[in-house]
């Protein structure tokens, strides 16, 4: 499809209007790039929201690249997560996708935050959202733009993570590439933007679970206290005092505004808003561990048959089965003609992958990643951009793999896979 060409004209959904087999009941809400209604499924009866994509709104050429991210968005709540908004069903309405999700009939958390909540229930949702963000960061995604909107009730006030597609995903996009490989643009909500997303050194530092983790403690900071960590913001003038508290780590003391916090979760808190990403807690399990609940899953000891499943980036779907390559040793870089590596991953939109990015290693406990090649004019040379595994940095000294492992390198993930 020439998405640059075809003509597509501004759509109004109205009440009563069906959209293939479903009927359109209400407005819900609408963003930047897309359309949010409640609607009926009329051979069943259920109801669900169905969110359009205004492909009208954005020039031809950035449609498709567009659309691949409202694909993604759609694929990521196929993910098996009671704590994330489902997708049912993905289609096209003159000229414009469209995906079908859960319907979560209580609105999102910004009421509950503004009513004030009793700890027990605050408690309760915060641990909601991470379950939620165990799910995405398990399957290599982060949601980037964590905030109150986009956590929904559902009729049993559970809360679900929701627009993790557009909001999440775009950032690979939609940057201006600089020779740095720094981004000329950011996206997400200030307010919750953790210090190295607001102002990004490198591309890495928009893509680890990190960034999810300091929105996490700032969300649960307003929804714990009624107010943001790290001082008013309710003029634009705000903005800028309000950034450089929480580039200091300068958050307000959290017993101050509620005393009832169990000091379990202010320790909590506090680990999620350390400026430095170092600091902060890295993983969610972390988390979950020290609230005394058990991880949701248990990775198994890994043998010499595994592979990497690319779960983010260009090659969506792909498996590198590491039996298939010969030798010992394995060197995993970006695809380029003439190109030496063995795993060759493709990144066309941009070159946070650097052309001699990792090297795979077998040794007798099994596969063993290392950031860097070895170059016979300058000898171990490291990536531009780093390698990452759960959201850590693992240096010349290397990890070993496990079925289970989150490979981060640029913008593309990867899960360790056993066959």
């Amino acid at each position: 499809m020439d998405y640059q060409e075809q003509d597509i004209r501004t759509i109004e959904l109205r009440p009563g209007q069906q959209v293939d087999r479903f009927r359109i009941q209400r407005p819900i809400g609408e963003g930047t790039f897309g359309i949010v209604t409640q609607v009926t499924d009329e051979t069943s009866g259920e109801p669900f929201a169905l969110k359009l994509l205004k492909l009208w709104s954005v020039p031809g050429h950035a449609r498709k690249n567009l659309e691949s991210r409202f694909r993604l968005e759609y694929e990521t709540g196929r993910i098996e997560s009671g704590f994330l908004v489902k997708s049912w069903h993905y289609g096209r309405w003159q000229g414009c996708p469209y995906l079908v999700m859960d319907y979560c009939p209580n609105g999102n958390l910004r009421q509950p935050i503004r009513e004030g909540q009793p700890i027990e229930k605050a408690t309760s949702l915060a641990t909601d959202m991470l379950l939620g963000l165990q799910a995405l960061h398990q399957h290599g995604k982060t949601h980037r733009d964590l905030k109150p909107e986009n956590v929904l009730l559902d009729a049993t006030d559970r809360a679900r993570l929701t627009d993790f597609g557009i909001a999440g995903h775009l950032n690979a996009r939609f940057t201006v590439l600089k020779s740095s490989g720094s981004p000329g643009e950011i996206f997400g909500s200030y307010n919750y933007m953790a210090p190295e997303q607001v102002k990004p050194v490198t591309r890495r530092d928009t893509l680890l679970p990190a960034i999810d983790i300091f929105a996490f403690g700032v969300v649960c900071f307003e929804l714990f206290t009624g107010r943001l960590p790290f001082g008013e913001w309710a003029l634009e003038e705000d903005m800028i005092p309000y950034l450089e508290r929480a580039q200091r780590g300068q958050w307000d003391h959290l017993p101050s505004h509620n005393p009832a916090v169990p000091q379990a979760w202010v320790d909590i808190v506090e680990g999620c808003l350390a400026p430095d990403p170092q600091q902060r807690f890295s993983q969610v399990d972390e988390i979950l561990e020290r609230l005394g609940l058990a991880a949701r899953y248990q990775t198994r000891t890994t043998d010499e048959d595994i592979g990497l499943l690319v779960l983010n980036g260009e090659e969506h779907g792909r498996t590198y089965r590491l039996a298939d390559f010969p030798g010992p040793v394995l060197c995993l870089g970006r695809s380029t003609p003439g190109g030496n590596n063995h795993l060759d991953i493709k990144e066309h939109y941009s070159a946070y992958i650097s052309r001699q990015h990792a090297t795979l290693e077998r040794h007798p406990d099994g596969w063993h990643l290392r950031d860097g090649q070895w170059q016979d004019r300058n000898g171990w040379a490291v990536s531009k951009n780093g390698t990452f595994v759960n959201g850590l940095e693992i240096g010349l000294a290397g990890r070993r793999l496990q079925p289970g492992d989150i490979v981060t390198i640029g913008n593309t993930t990867l899960k360790v896979i056993g066959f």
